[in-house]
């Protein structure tokens, strides 16, 4: 496994583990409440009622792992930081305005028109040169980012009003 899936699994585990006992337990507890009529009218022991419980565990496990899967990547995106508070976090003073506009802004806008040049690169047979544009951008926004520090640095000049 690569890093970023161990990284992944090590994030994930713990909450897919939580939600499949918790949905296995109500779904265990559902399954051995229908086969309890059965149980009663026939007159078998606790131990019949157990088998045939567990026989159907596979079944339910079919329909309950992929709903635990999503649970918890509800969780664990719920537990993080939401990007607006990392953001004001990581403005300078007096610079959250414009680095919330680059955010909101610049983001979607980037999400919007890359994805033409990007896909005329692979299809011209040059995918590496993806890699270089996305270098490119990434170093234009540190350059935009640079510029609005120095721009919080400069002492602000008091003007008298009128």
């Amino acid at each position: 496994m690569h890093l970023i899936e161990r990284y992944l699994f090590r994030q994930l585990l713990g909450p897919v583990v939580l939600a499949t006992l918790a949905l296995g337990g109500v779904g265990m507890l559902s399954q051995s409440l229908g086969a309890l009529d059965v149980i009663v009218n026939q007159g078998q022991s606790a131990l019949v009622l157990i088998k045939i419980t567990l026989l159907g565990m596979p079944q339910l496990m079919v329909m309950i792992l992929p709903i635990a899967i999503f649970v918890a990547g509800l969780m664990v995106g719920a537990s993080r930081t939401p990007r607006d508070v990392m953001v004001k976090d990581a403005a300078p003073p007096g610079q959250i305005g414009k680095v919330f506009g680059f955010v909101s802004a610049g983001l979607p806008l980037g999400a919007a028109i890359t994805p033409v040049p990007f896909g005329f690169l692979i299809d011209i047979g040059r995918p590496e040169l993806v890699l270089v544009l996305i270098a490119v951008l990434l170093l234009l926004s540190l350059l935009f980012i640079g510029s609005a520090r120095a721009t919080a640095r400069r002492p602000t000049v008091a003007v008298p009003a009128e």
